[in-house]
């Protein structure tokens, strides 16, 4: 597979988004426990999206959203809770793999049909 050599690094994409996920572990204890001190429901309240979403909106620089605007990365991180689908689970270095069979996949296509 060949790749610009601009191209983020699986490490450095694996890196990213296991601290967006151990920072969205850490909000979410963090609103139940001020919750729990202010005697209200903070679920969903606290938010560090600014930062989540600049975080997401580089990684999308590699891997831009489809025509449809749909993120596989938002996709994986949030509906499935960072790659958990019931009994099945990607890690972030199995969604890099699979990105990037992707835009090897268009690369190509788009070579073909430009011949």
């Amino acid at each position: 597979m060949q790749l610009p050599t601009s191209f983020i690094s699986k490490e450095q994409f694996v890196e990213v988004l296991e601290a967006l996920r151990e920072q969205y572990g850490i909000d979410k204890i963090n609103a139940e426990v001020v919750g729990n001190i202010f005697k209200c429901d903070l679920d969903g309240k606290y938010d560090n999206s600014l930062l989540s979403n600049a975080i997401i909106g580089l990684l999308r620089n590699y891997f831009p959203q489809d025509e449809d605007g749909h993120c596989e990365i938002v996709h994986w991180a949030y509906v499935l809770n960072f790659g958990k689908l019931g009994d099945t689970y990607e890690d972030a270095g199995q969604l890099y793999d699979r990105l990037c069979l992707n835009i090897v996949w268009l690369t190509d296509t788009i070579k073909l049909k430009e011949q």
